[in-house]
């Protein structure tokens, strides 16, 4: 059996299909940069540890 589909309510489902498949992007986005930070923040412990290598173990210090 299949139900008829208000115009309306098309419009809103491709809306929020459009807009779901835009958000997965920059989610996507976000990961990838997230990925690079955290490989610039390892570089700058490795060194912060080549000039002080007492404190290079400590990752919960404040800036």
């Amino acid at each position: 059996m299949t139900q008829e589909m208000f115009p309306e309510i098309s419009a809103a489902t491709d809306a929020l299909e459009k807009r779901i498949s835009i958000t997965e992007t920059e989610i996507a986005q976000m990961k990838e940069a997230i990925t690079s930070k955290k490989k610039l923040v390892k570089g700058w412990r490795k060194a912060i540890a080549a000039v002080r290598p007492e404190r290079a173990g400590k990752k919960g210090d404040a800036v």
